[in-house]
């Protein structure tokens, strides 16, 4: 990660939604199913499918599915 804050990407996923949004670094927000999860930062993997989720890597290595509206930009990752 390349530690620097990105000023042009919206702060929330749900903005972006298309192929733009993978390599995005961002933070789980406002998940009422799996609390212990907001807060964590991962990777976008994936863009938003017809269901509005996107895939993201998360820091400790699990892989989730979570709706693009509980993500939060952070920055962009150097994995992109």
């Amino acid at each position: 990660m390349c530690g620097c804050m990105v000023d042009d990407v919206p702060r929330s996923l749900a903005d972006l939604g298309g192929p733009g949004a993978i390599g995005l670094v961002a933070a789980v927000a406002g998940l009422v199913a799996r609390p212990e999860l907001n807060g964590a930062r991962g990777v976008v993997l994936s863009a938003a499918g017809e269901d509005g989720r996107v895939e993201v890597r998360l820091a400790s290595g699990q892989q989730i599915r979570v709706k693009a509206a509980n993500l939060r930009v952070m920055e962009r990752s150097d994995e992109d």
